[in-house]
């Protein structure tokens, strides 16, 4: 497998997430399943039938997790901002309508363009990659062909 960017707050926040489903959640099927064995015939009872799936899903959840934590490789931010690289901050001018974006780049499992996070994988932030300040990249979407100027890195 290779390898998964992460910020560390997102490791983090993966950390927690499988404390709670190795713990509290894991506890409550658990407690569902033996719940449902003690009605008695298990090949027509559905509590019995959907809690098993539900320890199905959360198995592979945690199985995901673990993956995700074994193979991340934290983002830091780059010391040399002449060229964009993960983890780099980039403003961003549209040029045929003079807009202006902010963006981070980031790993593919932290993408979020809402909140100012793109994916290295992207169009885009695989078009950023390696450019300097001042540089225009050209990005093409099913609709039409972008041009962006990079303002500043960060």
């Amino acid at each position: 497998m290779s390898e998964i960017y992460l910020t560390r707050k997102r490791l983090n926040e993966l950390k927690k997430e499988l404390e709670f489903l190795q713990t509290v959640e894991r506890a409550k099927i658990a407690k569902r399943l033996e719940d449902a064995k003690a009605l008695g015939d298990l090949s027509e009872n559905a509590d019995y039938i959907v809690a098993k799936q539900d320890k199905i899903r959360l198995e592979q959840r945690i199985s995901e997790i673990k993956m995700l934590i074994r193979n991340a490789k934290i983002i830091r931010k780059p010391k040399n901002n002449k060229k964009v690289e993960i983890g780099s901050t980039i403003k961003l001018q549209q040029l045929n309508n003079k807009n202006k974006l902010i963006f981070t780049l980031v790993g593919s499992g932290e993408a979020n363009p809402e909140k100012g996070l793109i994916s290295i994988q992207s169009p885009l932030g695989s078009a950023l990659l390696g450019k300097a300040k001042g540089e225009q990249v050209e990005v093409k979407t099913p609709r039409r062909k972008i041009i962006y100027k990079i303002i500043s890195i960060s």
